[in-house]
């Protein structure tokens, strides 16, 4: 959905050692009102061929002193290639129908064999979003579409999307954030602001942005100052950028009417407040969830673990409702509900049991504390109570989140927390970080048992058992993937680990099942895994390989180990009868940072190899680099050893099956 007007929101753990980057594929300008799009750019080949070059992306934003206003997108967008073509034959945009009208315009293409089509209003649909689709309460997220059919590499597309603000749920406040050069390929991108001259309204600009064009115009309440900016090639503005930036980069251009922090959190707060003392379901539903429990902890964990595990998640971007919540037992009746309303419920269940839980505000890519202050600049809900002298972070919208267990990318984040009281707090107690460590020890452990046979064919098991960043990971994709495809994960699994084998079968733990570690096993075999022709033969140690951390590309920082986390890999690899083996010679090396053990030994006929690797501290110092790099080479000198073979294994007379691995 090109320059859709909403970002899907997806959780994104990130930071181990072992390295899931397919699995993570596999899980899963800005509207007033709503988060801006963010898009990731994408990572840079050889020579890409571009599927689509954008000659214009305009966009012009006007808003009225009530609030209310409008913003249109025009697009111009020469397609390059069946790729793109595909890419723009369906075009979709959110929009929430409560306070939002949109319309899309003008949308014509120009062939590149000659000739012109205009699609006519009849063939714009409207729809429900797929994530509300089983949800009633939310029907009014939806979405325009048009299907525009028989485009072709070279053919020229020109589209307007016009979405009026109706009825803004901040009114009369108003805010919002443009990037530039979000979209690759752009040859030209212009951006006008249009705001009412009478109105307190915060213009920022990031350092490096051209100066605008300013335009006043007219007088007493129908003044107005017009802001433009027209880059050629805009994405250049970022070229310059650190290594390793992701793209969600403070926004080019912010305005916003709230004076600060304290009042988003006010006005946030007030769609909050209200609620009456609950509902007798609520209640009685509340009084049996914490039935046993006498400490508080016990208490909100079980009441956690009831909200976010029987209460579907409708996965909606952050403020995708105009933050508007339901009451306590439409929620409970319903049996599903946004990151807001999950909020409401829990804190109404805690409410009965006497304990006080707060909303947080935060964002998955960045801090937003020194910015310009918009309820925009969130796409993350988080929940929040103090127990005596203990922090309690909860998350219950991500389902499979073991309990206090946030994910990695809002850890040690500020978080602004909500406010449900008339008198805003001072900035000093108006935020919270969250924690960047997990409530438990991070550990990953697989074991891997195989045989293999005289003709070159390896079998075997593997069984992972994890707790901590990538036990999430896991536990939402096989969460969110239906059972047939839980063996296509195991196999993505294996690949990801450096284990070029085929998956022949896979059993997962559930899910749900939070209290310990979650467990992923899988069969697999490899035809050629040896070849006995070539003597001595070398055979790779089929274990998962460890990514380490790599070194930045400029050293004049430390170095993000991520979550400390202890990873154990133990082999048991069984040979046919007849062959001298020569197994690799095992290492130790220690830091204060990091340690890492190997072993290898033949125990009856088996290679048995053990390679222990963990991250004691969050980073390395700068200073320490050339360390780190030594550590390093001897993590990945050690994996790349191999088992020698120096004779060829006996071939059996009779009966030439494969040993089945060890159970």
């Amino acid at each position: 959905m090109p320059f859709s007007s909403r970002r899907k929101r997806a959780s994104r753990p990130i930071g181990c050692l072992l390295v899931f980057p397919l699995v993570l594929a596999l899980v899963a300008g800005s509207a007033q009102q709503c988060p801006a799009s963010q898009t990731k750019k994408p990572e840079l080949t050889t020579n890409p061929a571009p599927a689509y070059n954008i000659e214009l992306l305009e966009t012009r934003a006007r808003f009225e002193s009530d609030g209310s206003g409008l913003r249109e997108l025009h697009v111009v967008v020469q397609l390059r290639s069946e790729a793109g073509a595909r890419q723009f034959s369906q075009l979709a945009f959110e929009y929430n129908r409560a306070f939002e009208q949109l319309e899309i315009h003008g949308l014509r293409v120009q062939h590149a064999s000659g000739g012109s089509m205009e699609i006519l209003p009849g063939a714009i649909g409207d729809r429900t979003v797929s994530a509300a689709q089983d949800a009633p309460a939310y029907q009014d997220v939806r979405e325009k579409f048009v299907h525009a059919a028989g485009l072709e590499p070279g053919d020229r597309l020109e589209y307007r999307v016009v979405t009026t603000w109706v009825h803004p749920p901040f009114a009369p406040d108003f805010f919002f954030s443009h990037s530039f050069g979000e979209e690759s390929n752009v040859a030209k991108e212009n951006l006008e602001l249009n705001l009412p001259a009478g109105r307190q309204a915060a213009l920022r600009t990031a350092p490096g942005l051209p100066a605008p064009v300013t335009e006043r115009g007219g007088t007493g309440a129908g003044a107005r100052v017009v802001y433009r900016w027209s880059l050629s090639e805009p994405q250049k503005l970022h070229d310059n950028k650190e290594a390793g930036d992701t793209g969600h980069a403070t926004a080019d251009v912010t305005v916003t009417t709230f004076a600060s922090w304290a009042e988003v959190a006010q006005r946030v707060g007030r769609f909050f407040a209200g609620q009456s003392k609950p509902a007798p379901e609520v209640d009685a539903r509340a009084k049996a969830l914490v039935a046993g429990a006498s400490e508080p902890l016990a208490q909100i964990e079980a009441i956690y673990g009831f909200v976010a595990e029987k209460i579907r998640t409708v996965d909606l971007p952050l403020g995708a409702t105009g933050f508007h919540a339901r009451q306590p037992q439409e929620i409970l009746a319903s049996g599903y509900a946004t990151a807001e309303d999950k909020f409401v419920l829990l804190a109404a269940f805690a409410g009965a049991s006497g304990i006080g839980v707060q909303a947080a505000l935060c964002n998955d890519a960045r801090p937003v504390k020194g910015e310009a202050p918009a309820p925009s600049a969130f796409d993350r809900l988080m929940i929040h109570a103090r127990l005596g002298s203990l922090d309690v972070w909860l998350d219950p919208s991500l389902e499979v989140a073991p309990f206090r267990a946030i994910s990695s990318d809002l850890r040690g984040k500020p978080a602004l927390i909500v406010q449900d009281n008339a008198a805003p707090l001072e900035e000093a107690r108006l935020w919270a970080t969250i924690p960047p460590d997990l409530p438990f020890p991070a550990t990953q452990e697989v074991t891997v048992s195989g045989s293999l046979d005289a003709a070159g064919k390896l079998r075997g098991r593997a069984r992972y058992s994890l707790r901590g960043d990538n036990e999430l990971l896991l536990r939402l994709a096989f969460h969110h993937a239906p059972p047939d495809q839980w063996k296509g994960l195991a196999q993505v699994l294996a690949l990801s680990d450096g284990l070029s084998v085929r998956v022949e079968e896979s059993k997962i733990s559930d899910p749900m099942a939070t209290q310990g570690p979650f467990r992923v096993e899988y069969t697999f075999t490899e035809p050629r895994f040896s070849n006995w022709a070539k003597l001595p033969a070398r055979l790779k140690v089929p274990l998962p390989t460890l990514g380490l951390p790599e070194l930045p590309a400029a050293a004049d920082g430390p170095i993000d180990l991520g979550t400390p986390l202890d990873v154990h890999l133990v082999l048991r690899l069984e040979l046919p009868p007849g062959e001298a083996v020569r197994p690799p010679v095992g290492i130790s090396t220690r830091r204060e940072y990091a340690e890492y053990q190997s072993s290898y030994s033949i125990q009856d006929k088996a290679v048995v190899a053990s390679r222990h690797l963990k991250f004691r501290q969050r980073e390395v110092a700068a200073g320490d680099a050339a360390d780190y790099a030594a550590f390093v080479r001897a993590v990945q000198n050690d994996e790349a050893q191999e088992i020698i073979v120096e004779s060829a294994p006996e071939t059996p007379s009779r009966d030439t099956s494969p040993r089945n691995p060890s159970p």
